[in-house]
């Protein structure tokens, strides 16, 4: 049996808010990496999208 692993998805995030299931919390202009499930998740309820290339780039 082989293990895959999703590759995550380099959120950018529209508005500071707290994850209800986990109490994770976000802040507006981060650029996290999310799990496909919960990126969806959150792209439904109007808190993320997918982060352009510029805004996926680490900061210098």
């Amino acid at each position: 049996m082989s293990v895959t692993t999703a590759t995550p998805i380099k959120a950018f995030v529209l508005r500071d808010f707290k994850d209800a299931t986990t109490e994770e919390s976000f802040s507006a202009k981060d650029t996290p990496d999310l799990e496909a499930g919960r990126f969806e998740n959150f792209r439904a309820a109007g808190l993320v999208r997918k982060a352009t290339a510029r805004e996926a780039k680490p900061a210098a």
